[in-house]
């Protein structure tokens, strides 16, 4: 039997339960994971994200090893506990996943912050951080009469 159909015959994940506490965790090397909020968990975290190229960084504690971690989101909730949502190569195998740590808590260091200061999640923070300005007139090309850059043939 290969590993490929052996991996077909595992359960699926119940995100209520096994998400709670990561396996490196469990064996004491890593943070806890907040838990998918879920209605029966009380009000909804006021959620903060951070635009593409401006996010803040964890160290996050994984295999014997700080890894880095590239915080998008901070989940406030109502009873002041605090949760950033991360991307981090957990494994060092570069596969990156979504994770959700309470803060603050002894797996997770602060790797640098953030010179913007988080928004809600409206989608323009996104658009207006992807669509970089235009350059200076002075350094435009220059199209020739053909439309091309101006060299012959062009």
């Amino acid at each position: 039997m290969t590993e490929v159909s052996r991996a077909r015959r595992l359960p699926q994940p119940d995100p209520a339960t096994d998400f709670a506490v990561p396996v490196a965790a469990a064996a004491g090397d890593g943070p806890v994971e907040a838990p998918p909020w879920r209605p029966e968990l009380g009000p909804a975290p006021t959620v903060m994200v951070w635009p593409p190229g401006h996010t803040p960084a964890l160290l996050v504690r994984a295999g014997g090893r700080w890894r880095y971690a590239s915080v998008h989101a901070r989940h406030t909730y109502p009873d002041d506990r605090v949760a950033y949502m991360v991307t981090v190569d957990l494994t060092g195998r570069l596969e990156v996943v979504y994770r959700t740590y309470w803060w603050p808590q002894a797996g997770l260091r602060v790797a640098h912050g953030s010179a913007v200061e988080p928004v809600p999640p409206d989608g323009r923070h996104y658009l207006e951080a992807a669509m970089p300005a235009a350059p200076p007139r002075s350094i435009r090309p220059r199209l020739g009469p053909r439309g091309g850059d101006g060299a012959r043939g062009g």
